[in-house]
Protein backbone atom coordinates (compact mmCIF):
# COMPACT_ATOMS: atom_id res chain seq x y z
CA UNK A 1 0.00 0.00 0.00
CA UNK A 2 1.29 3.00 -0.55
CA UNK A 3 2.42 6.08 1.79
CA UNK A 4 -1.08 8.50 0.33
CA UNK A 5 -3.58 5.27 1.03
CA UNK A 6 -2.13 4.41 4.10
CA UNK A 7 -2.93 7.86 5.31
CA UNK A 8 -6.21 7.87 4.06
CA UNK A 9 -6.61 4.93 5.72
CA UNK A 10 -5.84 5.81 9.18
CA UNK A 11 -7.77 9.13 8.48
CA UNK A 12 -11.19 6.62 8.12
CA UNK A 13 -9.75 4.84 10.90
CA UNK A 14 -10.26 7.88 13.33
CA UNK A 15 -13.46 9.04 12.30
CA UNK A 16 -11.93 11.62 9.89
CA UNK A 17 -9.40 12.92 11.93
CA UNK A 18 -5.41 12.50 11.70
CA UNK A 19 -2.18 14.00 13.19
CA UNK A 20 1.31 14.39 12.17
CA UNK A 21 2.49 12.38 14.96
CA UNK A 22 0.38 9.51 13.96
CA UNK A 23 1.76 9.55 10.25
CA UNK A 24 5.49 10.11 11.69
CA UNK A 25 4.65 7.15 13.77
CA UNK A 26 4.03 4.64 11.20
CA UNK A 27 7.33 5.82 9.15
CA UNK A 28 5.19 7.91 6.55
CA UNK A 29 6.98 10.95 5.79
CA UNK A 30 5.44 14.25 6.20
CA UNK A 31 5.57 15.68 2.75
CA UNK A 32 3.00 13.23 1.92
CA UNK A 33 0.11 15.19 4.52
CA UNK A 34 1.15 18.63 1.91
CA UNK A 35 0.26 16.57 -0.91
CA UNK A 36 -2.84 15.12 0.06
CA UNK A 37 -3.61 18.57 1.16
CA UNK A 38 -2.70 19.94 -2.04
CA UNK A 39 -4.71 17.60 -4.00
CA UNK A 40 -7.75 18.38 -1.50
CA UNK A 41 -7.74 14.88 -0.12
CA UNK A 42 -6.95 16.10 3.60
CA UNK A 43 -7.89 19.79 4.71
CA UNK A 44 -5.56 21.13 7.34
CA UNK A 45 -7.37 22.29 10.45
CA UNK A 46 -4.48 23.38 12.97
CA UNK A 47 -1.70 23.15 13.03
CA UNK A 48 -0.40 19.10 12.56
CA UNK A 49 -3.97 18.12 12.54
CA UNK A 50 -5.55 16.99 9.50
CA UNK A 51 -9.37 15.79 8.34
CA UNK A 52 -11.24 14.30 5.52
CA UNK A 53 -12.73 17.01 3.33
CA UNK A 54 -16.18 14.93 4.06
CA UNK A 55 -15.58 14.63 7.53
CA UNK A 56 -18.07 16.16 9.65
CA UNK A 57 -16.33 19.12 11.29
CA UNK A 58 -16.94 18.40 15.34
CA UNK A 59 -15.92 21.99 16.87
CA UNK A 60 -15.80 20.18 20.06
CA UNK A 61 -13.81 17.11 18.92
CA UNK A 62 -11.53 19.58 17.62
CA UNK A 63 -10.85 21.75 20.54
CA UNK A 64 -10.45 18.32 22.66
CA UNK A 65 -7.43 16.73 19.86
CA UNK A 66 -5.46 20.35 19.87
CA UNK A 67 -5.21 20.71 24.08
CA UNK A 68 -5.70 17.36 25.83
CA UNK A 69 -5.91 19.44 28.90
CA UNK A 70 -9.38 20.91 28.12
CA UNK A 71 -12.47 20.67 30.16
CA UNK A 72 -15.66 21.47 28.51
CA UNK A 73 -18.03 23.16 31.37
CA UNK A 74 -21.20 25.53 32.00
CA UNK A 75 -23.75 25.30 29.41
CA UNK A 76 -20.92 23.52 27.23
CA UNK A 77 -21.12 20.57 29.61
CA UNK A 78 -24.70 20.60 30.34
CA UNK A 79 -25.21 20.08 26.26
CA UNK A 80 -22.63 16.95 25.98
CA UNK A 81 -24.09 15.14 29.25
CA UNK A 82 -27.51 15.43 27.50
CA UNK A 83 -28.98 17.62 30.42
CA UNK A 84 -29.70 20.79 28.07
CA UNK A 85 -31.30 20.19 24.59
CA UNK A 86 -30.10 23.83 23.66
CA UNK A 87 -26.73 23.64 21.86
CA UNK A 88 -24.63 26.60 23.27
CA UNK A 89 -23.72 29.68 21.03
CA UNK A 90 -20.20 29.60 22.55
CA UNK A 91 -18.05 26.99 24.16
CA UNK A 92 -16.97 27.22 26.76
CA UNK A 93 -13.84 24.91 28.44
CA UNK A 94 -11.40 25.35 31.62
CA UNK A 95 -7.94 23.81 31.39
CA UNK A 96 -6.64 21.35 34.01
CA UNK A 97 -4.03 23.43 35.68
CA UNK A 98 -6.75 26.31 36.38
CA UNK A 99 -9.14 23.41 37.63
CA UNK A 100 -6.88 21.94 40.30
CA UNK A 101 -6.40 25.74 41.46
CA UNK A 102 -10.04 26.58 41.73
CA UNK A 103 -10.26 23.29 44.42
Amino acid sequence: MNYKLNILKIAEDNNGYITTKEVANKGIPKIYLTQLVRKEKLMKISRDFYMLPDCFEDDYFKIQLTNSDVVFSVETALYLYNYSNRVPQNIMYLFRQIMAEIS
